[in-house]
């Protein structure tokens, strides 16, 4: 039989027969709608998820379930993250294909105008040169994003959640995401994952 605990700092863990413990999140209101991504709120299950989102998923793992959508006209997959069956982060991966690089710096301006009308100007943005190559060159931003030259960068810090819309590239590779951190789940996150190495260790 398997029992749950409360530790000292208010965390909870489940005790497993032959001696395995591993943390649980705190239960969650799954109606606390913005607090969490798309119809879901933090801390649920995949369960949860797959019922809100009202079909199967296209793509599944251990740790992750993700569906194929639209996102402001961009193909795209949202994909939500979890630990131990617990939902503590979601990204869009924007999956659509443009025949040159620099139609992703006009997509990441996209982005970033609807979260900003949604949520506010960001809290942060950064952008970040690698290697000056092309920085003299707007016509080749593209090419510098690809190539892992530049990265870009826009950060909302939200009272539970914190939102990364990204924009990099590496060997030619271009990556545009949105991330969304469930801010109160971050030490469980790294607390499940930690015990996870300790154990194998």
């Amino acid at each position: 039989m398997d029992f749950e605990a409360f530790l000292a700092d208010g965390r909870r863990a489940k005790l497993f027969d032959d001696g395995r413990w591993t943390f649980r999140a705190p239960a969650r209101d799954a109606g606390s709608g913005a607090n969490g991504f798309r119809k879901v709120a933090w801390g649920v299950d995949r369960s949860v998820v797959i019922a809100a989102e009202g079909r199967e998923p296209d793509s599944s793992g251990d740790d992750y379930v993700g569906y194929e959508l639209l996102l402001a006209q961009l193909t795209a997959t949202a994909l939500y993250l979890f630990v131990d069956d617990v939902l503590t982060r979601a990204k869009y991966l924007i999956t659509q294909e443009h025949s040159h690089d620099g139609a992703f710096l006009m997509d990441f301006r996209t982005l970033g105008d609807f979260l900003g009308q949604k949520y506010g100007p960001p809290t942060s943005v950064e952008e970040f040169w690698n290697n000056d190559l092309y920085q003299d060159s707007p016509n080749e931003w593209g090419m510098a994003v690809s190539a892992g030259h530049l990265s870009r960068y826009e950060i909302w810090n939200l009272p539970e959640t914190d939102i990364y819309l990204v924009l990099a590239g590496d060997n030619y590779q271009v990556r545009l995401e949105i991330e969304y951190t469930a801010k109160a789940l971050v030490e469980f996150e790294t607390a499940v994952k930690t015990a996870a190495i300790l154990d194998d260790l």
